[in-house]
């Protein structure tokens, strides 16, 4: 199962919502947080630069730039400080919405604490029937 945190606002890159990373830099680099507010953020953030490999350069191949990332719910520690990120935006004022699912996409990058994929496209249920069948793998 894959857990993915996302703001009501539609992502420049990618089409989909915004991701926690995307808001919390964001807020990181505004001049309304408070300064303990900022030291704790940027603490947090850099837990996950240390703890989660940024896949970068995957995503911004063209073919890939639809793609977003989802964590592992199995990635409990990661799983955990995401929350204490959505904790912390909703305090800011921000409706953060939780999205699960067992099928985020076609997958283009896999580690043990997240995956980036493709969304799949409405009316396409071709793609999610291969895929859970395991006879697709656009890698």
């Amino acid at each position: 199962m894959f857990i993915r945190f996302t703001i009501g606002r539609p992502d420049e890159r990618s089409g989909s919502d915004e991701g926690l990373f995307t808001v919390a830099y964001r807020e990181l680099n505004s001049a309304s947080l408070a300064e303990y507010e900022r030291d704790w953020l940027e603490e947090l953030l850099a837990w996950f630069r240390k703890e989660l490999k940024i896949p970068g350069p995957i995503l911004r191949r063209d073919g890939n730039r639809r793609a977003i990332c989802w964590f592992r719910e199995s990635s409990k520690e990661v799983v955990s400080k995401a929350f204490e990120l959505v904790v912390f935006l909703r305090e800011r004022g921000y409706f953060v919405e939780t999205h699960r699912t067992q099928l985020p996409g076609i997958l283009v990058y896999e580690d043990g604490h997240q995956v980036a994929a493709k969304p799949l496209r409405k009316g396409r249920r071709y793609f999610k029937r291969a895929i859970l069948e395991g006879k697709y793998d656009e890698k």
